[in-house]
């Protein structure tokens, strides 16, 4: 099981298994890829990502060229989930087409407390955010955070047949072109949107506060206020715009779902795929 090899935008060596790697960001989506590639993905332990656009180091499992797709992670202060949603469907439209199967993918979800708290979380998991997931056939394995226990979850993982996932049906069969064509891009836009009209919302309570006082300090931070909203604004109506753009498709056309697979680490992570 060795490794020094990366697939990046566009590059076409993505011929065997295919493995997506999704979680909140310092979820250990790259902590888990370099253990099973010997990659150095870069790691840090804050709110912010580290992994910018997805890439693929790769793997030989038991002799088989596998990809593991690092995707960067949900809930970054820098970027809203839409965006970075956004970013990963370009990346599987542009590399994966609608010719490469997807073998699994695994989302990671960490879990810090200690083992009682876990496992009562977990219930509360499997009870609401991860029930569609379980019902569509999501799999609990337990893991620690070490090479033996990543790769024991990967065989496991690579058992499953390849598919098409859903994103990847949509383009091939709806003639999707860009990102707001898909249905997850819909989603995605409408969250934007969202975000945009309470923006202005508040820029324009600013704008009132400003008319009606005459404080100097008051104007003075309802200005910085009204400046830090307004490059917010500009930053979110340039991400939705952006899911506009016609995607440039190297493979062919690309989204389904493969095997589920929700993994519990006692104090350190677990994981949880699609």
């Amino acid at each position: 099981m060795t490794s020094n090899n990366s697939t990046k935008m566009g590059d076409p060596k993505l011929d065997g298994p295919i493995v997506l790697v999704f979680g909140l960001t310092g979820a250990g989506k790259s902590t888990y890829i370099n253990n099973i590639t010997g990659a150095s993905l870069p790691v840090r332990d804050d709110l912010y990502s580290c992994t910018k656009t997805a890439e693929a180091p790769h793997a030989m499992i038991e002799g088989v060229d596998v990809a593991f797709v690092d995707t960067p992670g949900f809930n970054d202060p820098e970027r809203s989930d839409a965006e970075i949603l956004h970013s990963t469907a370009t990346w599987i439209a542009e590399n994966l087409g609608g010719t490469r199967k997807i073998t699994t993918v695994l989302y990671l979800h960490s879990i810090e407390e200690t083992k009682d708290v876990a496992e009562r979380r977990q219930m509360q998991h499997m009870g609401g955010p991860w029930k569609l997931m379980l019902d569509a056939g999501a799999r609990i394995h337990e893991i620690g955070n070490d090479k033996k226990d990543c790769f024991d979850l990967t065989i496991a993982m690579l058992e499953g047949e390849p598919v098409f996932i859903q994103l990847q049906e949509e383009i091939k069969n709806q003639d999707c072109n860009s990102f707001s064509d898909t249905a997850c891009g819909n989603e995605a836009i409408i969250e934007l949107q969202e975000q945009i009209n309470f923006v202005q919302t508040y820029i324009h309570d600013l704008d009132k506060l400003r008319t009606r006082t005459t404080s100097v300090e008051v104007l003075k931070a309802a200005h910085q206020e009204r400046t830090d909203a307004k490059k917010k604004l500009d930053q979110l109506r340039n991400a939705r715009n952006r899911m506009f753009q016609k995607w440039v498709m190297v493979a062919a056309k690309a989204w389904g779902i493969s095997v589920v697979v929700i993994s519990a680490v006692a104090a350190i992570h677990y994981y949880v795929g699609i």
